[in-house]
């Protein structure tokens, strides 16, 4: 679906998001033509309660439907939280993750593992291997949040 047209849909909905809290992180079309859907990613502080989706979900629809820029065509809308994969690329993205184990690809030097003890505007603060790193975000190719599994 056409650029203008998710452009437009990131234009509608930031406030809608944002009335319930969150922030919104992505839109995209998706599907067949003749019944797309509008997806759309959002979290908060904390990660998105399936009572937020929902909420979301609905002040998402009625924006649409009323602003009439799906046309006549049906349309699902589906709202998501991001999952772990997603490269943290923006400072909150970082202060939301802060306790969680990082996995960095610095653009010079070895990968850093380490944990996420604070965050702000310009770098992060890691425990690694418990001694504390600073790392610029300007020095960062790639930063993932790890999964960890924890034993039963």
């Amino acid at each position: 679906m056409g650029h203008e047209l998710v452009a437009r849909l990131c234009e509608l909905l930031v406030e809608p998001v944002k009335s319930h809290g969150a922030d919104l992180e992505d839109v995209a079309v998706v599907g067949h033509k003749d019944r797309p859907v509008v997806k759309v990613t959002a979290d908060s502080d904390g990660g998105l309660t399936l009572d937020q989706s929902a909420d979301i979900n609905r002040s998402v629809s009625q924006v649409v439907d009323e602003s009439g820029v799906m046309g006549k065509r049906s349309y699902v809308v589906e709202v998501t939280s991001p999952g772990v994969s997603r490269p943290l690329s923006a400072p909150k993205h970082w202060q939301r993750n802060a306790g969680r184990l990082v996995r960095v690809v610095p653009l010079q030097g070895d990968p850093i593992l380490g944990r996420i003890v604070s965050a702000d505007d310009d770098h992060a603060v890691l425990d690694v291997a418990g001694s504390e790193q600073s790392v610029s975000y300007a020095d960062v190719k790639r930063a993932v949040v790890q999964i960890e599994l924890k034993k039963r």
